[in-house]
């Protein structure tokens, strides 16, 4: 219910600024008309500007949600609940959208041991009394490794993902 809000917000922000921006052309003309003769009455011609700017589709504001995975199902509903109303427009647009995410690596076996110390035989007690491990493992995500012309190795630290992505336009009719 709070995107719901949200949205009749800046949907009537968007009727305000529409009512501010016929006025000003109104404005604007009258000035013009003053000058060459007797203008017509100002609150009539700012109604006029109005009319011709709301009936013009491509002033028309939009407010846009996005949902991505989990959330296009959400998405839906928002958009359902707006389109059962009269007085509110809805589109729904599909697509697909990249995310960038950044791959940590585990460091290897031999690097992440300590040094030998000398107590070897503390190492050994310890080692046969102690229990298999039960607890959940993280997944190690493998190096994607590459030669580079000059002999290098690059390792890919990044990668894009493709997400499916559903857009609800919405407007005052």
């Amino acid at each position: 219910m709070s995107a719901v809000k949200r949205v009749e917000k800046l949907l009537r922000l968007s009727d305000k600024r529409l009512v501010q921006s016929a006025t000003q052309r109104s404005k604007d003309s009258q000035k013009a008309k003053r000058r060459s003769e007797r203008g017509a009455d100002e609150i009539l011609g700012i109604a006029k500007e109005l009319e011709s700017a709301k009936a013009k589709a491509s002033d028309q504001e939009q407010v846009v949600l996005k949902g991505t995975g989990k959330a296009i199902n959400k998405a839906m509903e928002l958009g359902l609940w707006f389109q059962q109303r009269e007085e509110y427009q809805v589109t729904l647009q599909t697509g697909t959208v990249g995310a960038v995410d950044d791959v940590h690596y585990q460091e290897d076996e031999e690097e992440t041991h300590a040094p030998d110390t000398g107590n070897k035989d503390v190492q050994k007690v310890a080692g046969d009394n102690a229990e298999p491990s039960t607890r959940p493992c993280s997944r190690v995500v493998k190096r994607e490794e590459r030669l580079n012309q000059d002999g290098t190795k690059e390792v890919d630290e990044t990668r894009i993902r493709q997400l499916s992505v559903l857009e609800v336009r919405v407007s005052l009719r």
